[in-house]
């Protein structure tokens, strides 16, 4: 199965995901990460995963700012 993990920032999934991400792929998963490029995506890439960039307003409060990643 194919698993995305967004997040506004790449560090934080680094730091609080990894365990996360570990677990899944010895379940067989592939996982994806998105999240604005940052100095974590080398150890998240290291991680096994692959990093799609993500443009993102990190201080941003408008969900529909980003429509072309909605499911709509």
């Amino acid at each position: 199965m194919n698993i995305f993990i967004a997040a506004n920032t790449t560090w934080y999934i680094f730091n609080f995901r990894s365990r996360l991400i570990a677990a899944l792929k010895e379940q067989g998963h592939r996982i994806t990460v998105l999240a604005p490029r940052d100095k974590y995506v080398s150890r998240i890439e290291a991680l096994g995963v692959r990093h799609l960039h993500l443009e993102m307003d990190n201080a941003g409060t408008n969900p529909l700012y980003f429509p072309a990643w909605l499911p709509w």
